[in-house]
């Protein structure tokens, strides 16, 4: 493969379409991001609304030090077309503010950095910071920190999937900088997986999942989702003295509750489980959950009941289960477990 180099220097500049297909990489730098280098920069802009500063079509390209600035009457500063593979030449590339996108992947396309070695940088908001669709993919490095400066908004969400989206943080990267907005929206099996970091996307309300998809911490786990890396059982009540709650391999869709009653327990009480994301249900119509003993689990009584109620009402996401052993009292240090499974 020929690599083409397009070097751009100090100044302001429209934005770039290329188009492929080619058997060539095109690199595009410049002097530097205002970020890193003030007014000795480059910065490329747009010079239509309907285009925004870099656009690939069946292209592979790479692009470093310069600042991205569709504007907010653009689409996008960072897009990616028909199978096209693009990426992060340096560490260097400044993301500000775009009306659609500060970076849109779509059309089976793909966007990392050689070696997944640069972090993204955003300093602008947009109706998404990063949009992925169509069954394309975004590693935002491995190793890296990405930043979010100036407290952006995101209208839509920090992160939209949609359409068999995948996110893929890259192992020891997170996330720094505040910004408002959604943190996450996902629909129609599109995945987020943060790679075993509990960090929140950036954003100040919690994230939406959809249509069969799902948002991990731990891929290679059941501990999924969650602010802190997985829900948090609370609130239990007429567990006796002494009794508590535990939870464990457990997500925002699925995960095992372990009663443990303590003396002077009753036979029927409730418990709250933290849901970190508004859960939208199969057909995007609302969430719904539902919970049982389980069947390796021999302590409940027969014909013990079980009701969940799932609630995201406010920005909050709530599932409370009610549970009743029919009428016997729970017996004290013994281990009554609950699954409930969410969509």
């Amino acid at each position: 493969m020929d690599v083409v180099t397009l070097h751009v220097d100090v100044g302001i500049y429209c934005g770039l379409i290329i188009n492929g297909p080619s058997a060539n990489q095109i690199v595009v730098t410049g002097a530097g991001s205002v970020r890193s280098n003030g007014p000795s920069s480059t910065t490329l802009a747009t010079c239509a609304p309907q285009i925004g500063a870099v656009l690939a079509n069946n292209a592979n390209v790479l692009i470093g030090s310069l600042t991205l600035a569709g504007g907010a009457g653009s689409k996008y500063d960072y897009a990616a077309n028909q199978l096209s593979l693009i990426g992060l030449n340096d560490d260097d590339v400044e993301f500000a503010t775009a009306g659609t996108a500060l970076l849109y992947v779509k059309g089976q396309s793909f966007f990392s950095s050689p070696n997944f070695q640069y972090g993204l940088h955003f300093t602008g908001g947009a109706a998404y910071g990063i949009w992925i669709s169509t069954n394309s993919t975004v590693v935002s490095g491995v190793n890296v920190t990405n930043t979010v400066e100036n407290n952006p908004n995101f209208s839509g969400a920090f992160l939209s999937g949609i359409d068999g989206a995948f996110y893929n943080q890259g192992t020891g990267s997170h996330w720094v900088g505040a910004a408002t907005g959604m943190r996450y929206s996902l629909a129609l099996n599109s995945r987020v997986d943060t790679e075993q970091n509990a960090t929140p996307l950036p954003g100040s309300k919690p994230g939406y999942v959809a249509s069969g998809s799902k948002y991990y911490t731990n891929a290679g786990s059941f501990c999924i989702g969650g602010t802190a890396g997985c829900p948090i059982a609370t609130a239990p009540t007429n567990l006796g003295s002494g009794g508590f709650i535990t939870i464990f391999n457990s997500s925002d869709h699925v995960g095992l509750v372990i009663l443990r009653p303590g003396a002077g327990a009753a036979y029927l009480g409730t418990f709250h489980i933290n849901i970190a994301s508004i859960l939208g249900g199969a057909n995007d119509e609302g969430g719904v959950c539902g919970a049982g003993a389980s069947s390796a689990s021999s302590a409940w009584a027969n014909g013990s009941k079980f009701e969940s109620y799932y609630s995201a009402g406010g920005g909050n996401s709530d599932l409370q289960i009610a549970w009743n052993n029919n009428g016997v009292p729970l017996t004290a240090e013994q281990g009554y477990d609950i699954w409930y499974i969410c969509e």
